[in-house]
């Protein structure tokens, strides 16, 4: 698998919100001129956010903010992320963190939306994670590219091992997650109003055949930063 693709999930600390963002934002100009050929893409959740919890719409504690980074170039090098941990601490629960590394997948590419779903989803047990990304990308597809009211698609295919080796240099926790499913949206109400079409795609019912929902997490962001330019343009 081509590692071409980073992203920092992040919980902001009691009240630190701003800081975080502000934080993120500082590291993202900084990996901007470490990393030739990327785009870097910084994305607040939203507070009041109906999406907000586990894979079942259970309440659950998830990410407040996450910092994308994309390359055109060779590999990532693992050691962009270190120190990472030491420059977060203030501003966020370190263990609460994620660092992963692994490849964007675009099915329904476009322009840069001001708002993005994220489901930050891990395998069921019986699953490998080869068998699993295999079946996310030629089966489970198809839901997204069937669901209504977004304006792309793309899939992130985790490397455990890179984001593993990541994790160790930056001093966070390494990731348990196998993907994350990401739906680009001109807005949320866009959105919700095909709710009644996309709710009977059946992409739950698909989901309980290899995704482990109740330890997955999906919230909604805002993009509050862009920075940088992939050669072409993708969702």
């Amino acid at each position: 698998m081509g590692v071409d693709k980073a992203l920092l999930h992040a919980v902001a600390r009691d009240a630190q919100h701003d800081a975080l963002v502000d934080v993120l934002g500082g590291l993202a100009e900084r990996w901007r001129t470490s990393v030739g050929g990327s785009q870097l893409t910084l994305l607040r959740a939203h507070t009041k956010d109906a999406m907000r919890g586990d894979g079942n719409g259970r309440p659950t504690r998830c990410f407040d903010a996450t910092l994308e980074l994309r390359t055109s170039g060779p590999p990532l090098e693992h050691d962009l992320f270190a120190g990472l941990a030491s420059e977060l601490d203030a501003v966020a629960w370190i263990d609460l963190c994620a660092l992963q590394l692994g490849a964007h997948r675009s099915f329904v590419a476009c322009d840069p939306t001001p708002v993005r779903f994220q489901y930050c989803m891990r395998r069921r047990h019986d699953f490998s994670h080869t068998a699993y990304l295999e079946r996310y990308a030629a089966v489970h597809s198809r839901f997204g590219l069937e669901t209504r009211g977004i304006e792309g698609y793309a899939q992130f295919h985790i490397d455990s091992e890179a984001t593993a080796a990541a994790a160790e240099v930056a001093g966070v926790p390494t990731s348990r997650a196998s993907s994350v499913s990401e739906l680009h949206l001109a807005s949320v109400e866009a959105f919700f109003a095909e709710g009644a079409h996309n709710a009977k795609l059946g992409a739950t019912e698909d989901e309980d055949r290899f995704v482990d929902r109740a330890a997955s997490v999906r919230w909604i962001s805002d993009a509050v930063l862009r920075l940088g330019s992939l050669p072409s343009a993708s969702a």
